[in-house]
């Protein structure tokens, strides 16, 4: 038989480190929780650009927009790249400028750098309004249109922008706040900032193209419904698998048993028959952590 190695675990940062890691190798990994949609490479474009709304002259907000793989202002990729050296050597190192004209005074002596700054200027123009809010439909088309400024060729094409999954779930995202969302109360540009943030963070965008035919990334549910000829378990550690017995804030105990909901430690019960199938498979690897974001973990109770 040959190797179907998969993975189980409650820690989705820990499974996106690994099909990052498996990444380095040329190896994608078909993960069941997919990705959200703002690490996909459009979703990181747009939190920037809401962020630049809020402090248009950031310097390294600026600078991570010009150096973001989809953005090309419309110019050639060679000039591109020298402009954008010359702008950040020449005006956004060392003493921040407050303002656009104050950043031209410091690029004086280089025309390229100029020209990049202008041009820059110019498409991050749309974000910028007179009131103190805006509606979110509103800010939502500023951005989509400053967004294709951002990413258009000299001949006028967006590229990758709206395209592969990324690119579609981003613009069903902005399709929606622009036609639906009348009923939300009007947004500084840090408020949208945080809604766009919030909202793409909700969504999940599944990986689709050429996996690897036999790995598999996969959560608790998906592993029960698989056979495979190893099972790697991660996570095992409290906290994470078991996760802790939620607290609720508006039923108590007495409260929840009164109107016949389940205790908060069924949770913990179904976890524990999902780690009893795991551990049962025909070859298993158990894994946890000594330390978890810089504190020492404590090992799952059913190891």
């Amino acid at each position: 038989l040959h190797s179907f190695p998969t993975r189980r675990s409650s820690d989705l940062a820990l499974a996106r480190r690994v099909a990052a890691k498996l990444a380095r190798w040329g190896v994608v990994a078909d993960s069941s929780a997919g990705l959200s949609l703002s690490g996909c490479a459009g979703g990181t474009l747009a939190g920037l650009v809401a962020k630049a709304a809020v402090d248009p002259l950031d310097p390294i907000t600026l600078l991570a927009i010009l150096k973001h793989p989809l953005v090309r202002l419309g110019l050639d990729p060679e000039y591109l790249i020298e402009a954008r050296a010359a702008l950040e050597r020449e005006g956004l190192r060392g003493p921040r400028s407050t303002t656009w004209p104050a950043l031209e005074a410091r690029l004086g002596n280089s025309e390229i750098a100029l020209a990049l700054a202008r041009t820059l200027q110019a498409a991050l123009a749309r974000l910028l309004i007179d009131a103190p809010d805006q509606s979110p439909a509103d800010a939502a088309r500023r951005l989509t249109e400053t967004l294709e400024a951002l990413a258009a060729d000299p001949l006028g094409d967006t590229g990758q922008l709206w395209a592969d999954h990324g690119g579609e779930a981003l613009a069903r995202l902005l399709a929606g706040l622009i036609d639906e969302s009348e009923g939300l109360p009007h947004v500084t540009a840090r408020g949208f900032a945080d809604l766009l943030s919030r909202l793409m963070a909700g969504e999940s965008v599944r990986t689709g193209g050429s996996t690897h035919p036999r790995l598999r990334i996969l959560g608790a549910i998906e592993a029960r419904l698989t056979r495979a000829d190893r099972l790697v378990v991660a996570g095992l550690e409290e906290g994470v698998w078991p996760q802790g017995a939620p607290l609720d804030p508006f039923l108590s105990r007495p409260m929840r048993e009164r109107l016949g909901l389940p205790p908060p430690e069924r949770r913990v019960g179904l976890a524990a028959h999902d780690f009893a199938q795991a551990a049962c498979a025909p070859e298993v690897i158990l894994l946890h952590s000594e330390r978890r974001e810089g504190a020492p973990a404590v090992k799952s109770r059913w190891l």
